[in-house]
């Protein structure tokens, strides 16, 4: 395996996890939204954790992909620093 094939699994990988955590959220949210409209629950306490887990999933989601995207931009940078110091 060469070094720059190596060098890109990382962040494609966070980012996959990213996209896996976010799909995660939209399943809690809708199952959240389902509940509601479908029952007639006087206390509605769980309902709301799966709301508000749904929107603390997608924040999670949101700071693992920046961090992917920060590791593609280092990659980028350090394989142009290294083609036009050749």
């Amino acid at each position: 395996m060469s070094e720059a094939s190596a060098g890109i699994r990382t962040p494609l990988v966070t980012l996959a996890i990213a996209v896996g955590m976010a799909l995660v959220a939209t399943a809690f949210f809708l199952l959240s939204d389902w509940i509601w409209t479908h029952t007639d629950t006087v206390d509605d306490t769980g309902v709301n954790m799966l709301y508000i887990g749904s929107w603390v999933l997608y924040a999670w989601a949101a700071i693992v992909a920046i961090f992917a995207i920060v590791h593609f931009g280092r990659l980028g940078v350090s394989h142009v620093r290294r083609s036009v110091s050749r």
